[in-house]
């Protein structure tokens, strides 16, 4: 994300984070990749950082050769499985 809109991802973190905010021109930017209104992310802002990290953790995902993925997968999996267990064990 940081690297669409040519800040740092120190930068970026900051958004996320609450410390600082965007200037007019990165709103805009940041508005057309996600497809949203500047209302959307002035109202909302911690909903709207938050999705800031979930775009970036997919591009991350996406990135990812086939093998490291089916492992991520994998113990993904692994984890909703003993959380719907445990879950079911609490009834």
């Amino acid at each position: 994300m940081a690297e669409k809109i040519k800040i740092s991802t120190t930068q970026l973190k900051n958004y996320e984070q609450g410390r600082s905010f965007p200037g007019i021109d990165k709103l805009v930017e940041i508005c057309k990749i996600f497809d949203i209104s500047a209302d959307y992310l002035i109202r909302d802002k911690d909903r709207a950082f938050r999705d800031f990290a979930t775009v970036d953790l997919y591009l991350e995902l996406k990135s990812m050769d086939d093998d490291k993925a089916e492992a991520l997968f994998c113990a993904f999996n692994k984890l909703y499985e003993y959380k719907k267990q445990s879950k079911n064990d609490m009834k």
